[in-house]
């Protein structure tokens, strides 16, 4: 399967997406909360690797904490399993250059369960694992995406 199933999405979330009450933390608890938690969810998003210098400030992620961002970023979370199992099925059909980087200490997006499968589905898939990386591979392993690219373009025909 090119995509593992998601777990549940969080009776919390279920209960943010009711219009009342989305509109109620959004406008109330959500942004400070949000902004309690930012920290936190940094450094699991970067571990194993600490959080990139300045990278709140430089990211700008508090702007995710403002009512309307909060709410399209629920809205994302939970239509994500549903948008997928409607993917999955296309996915051995993809006829472009593909190369599918990934870190494998990610415990966002699980190297193995994911990326692997993706990649033995889509023909030709190239698979890029970066070992004791983890989610943030943007901001610790920036080198290596570029040449990944750059050697994907290479692929494509001229134009």
């Amino acid at each position: 399967r090119p995509f593992e199933r998601m777990p549940e999405i969080a009776w919390y979330w279920r209960l943010a997406l009711k219009p009342p009450v989305t509109w109620l933390l959004s406008r109330t608890l959500g942004p400070p909360a949000g902004l309690y938690h930012l920290e936190r969810g940094a450094r699991a998003a970067f571990a194993p690797q600490p959080v990139a210098e300045d990278y709140l400030r430089r990211a700008r992620s508090a702007l995710a904490l403002r009512p309307g961002a909060m709410l399209a970023n629920v809205q994302d979370l939970a239509g994500l399993p549903a948008a997928l199992e409607r993917m999955a099925p296309r996915t051995p059909s993809l006829a472009v250059p593909t190369v599918i980087v990934g870190g494998e200490a990610d415990a966002v997006v699980p190297f193995d369960r994911q990326g692997r499968a993706l990649a033995q589905t889509i023909p030709g898939a190239r698979l890029v694992p970066l070992p004791g990386v983890g989610h943030m591979a943007p901001w610790v392993a920036t080198d290596r995406l570029v040449a990944e690219i750059e050697a994907l373009a290479g692929r494509l025909p001229a134009r």
